[in-house]
């Protein structure tokens, strides 16, 4: 995503959101809504999201590279990088 850090942490504060997800690049819409179907089914249903990003992170290395694609959470903020 090409805001300042600053910025998502002010939006999350703002609208309680405990995550936010986002590309660094234009994405093509299929590469979209195939990165966030997957987000989504292996996120959804588990609690530790720290263990669990890094899970998805290793899987989907390429795909998470190829689409920019960048995941902040509330409590381990900026666990895209």
């Amino acid at each position: 995503m090409r805001i300042r850090e600053k910025r998502k942490v002010a939006f999350m504060r703002q609208t309680k959101a405990l995550m936010i997800t986002g590309y660094k690049t234009d994405v093509d819409w299929v590469n979209g809504a195939v990165m966030d179907l997957l987000l989504l089914t292996y996120l959804l249903p588990r609690k530790n999201i720290k263990r669990n990003w890094m899970v998805f992170r290793t899987l989907y290395r390429d795909l998470i590279s190829f689409t920019g694609f960048d995941l902040y959470h509330k409590k381990l903020l900026k666990l895209g990088k």
